[in-house]
């Protein structure tokens, strides 16, 4: 994460959190999280929000002792996104499907879209915990250090992961593409 400047800002003895500072510094990262996770922006923004209310209700509960601001923030984040999943399991019907922006502008490109769908539907086939670790990564923008402690990993790890995931969309897309 290039800016973490916000996500230091603890004054311990006082227990203050400068939310005006993590509000600017984390809202981009969550809600590409989970717009790569949902492919939706307007249930990203709700998800976005979720967290921030469910980070404020519970801010006497952070330990700074205990994991970092960003760490948290995206704790609560990845419970919101699995409660949501589980909202939509319930209401399997109201799937809604991905519809590409600019239908009927004259900088409507074919290509790009059939690619962003092609790869939504390679994303959406891969195992819980590669959708995860793409989302952090491309989403939310966080490098492997910060990802592999979020999901309590090696770093190693979770850079090979992301290599063979990433590789393994590649070789289907290029596949899908001949």
């Amino acid at each position: 994460m290039k800016n973490t400047k916000a996500l230091t800002i603890v004054d311990l003895r006082q227990g203050y959190l400068d939310w005006d500072e993590i509000y600017q510094s984390m809202l981009p990262h969550l809600f590409n999280y989970f717009l790569y996770r949902t492919g939706d922006e307007a249930i990203a923004q709700d998800l976005s929000g979720t967290t921030f209310e469910r980070a404020w209700s519970n801010k006497l509960h952070y330990r700074a002792d205990l994991a970092s601001v960003q760490a948290w923030m995206f704790g609560i984040a990845r419970n919101v996104f699995r409660e949501y999943l589980r909202e939509l399991r319930r209401n399997a019907s109201t799937v809604v499907p991905f519809e590409p922006e600019n239908l009927q502008s004259d900088h409507f490109d074919r290509d790009r879209t059939d690619t962003k769908i092609l790869l939504k539907r390679f994303l959406g086939v891969l195992p819980e915990k590669e959708q995860e670790l793409v989302a952090l990564k491309y989403g939310a923008g966080l490098n492997n250090r910060e990802i592999a402690k979020l999901l309590h990993l090696s770093e190693s790890n979770v850079g090979t992961r992301l290599f063979r995931t990433v590789e393994s969309l590649r070789k289907k897309m290029e596949v899908d593409n001949e």
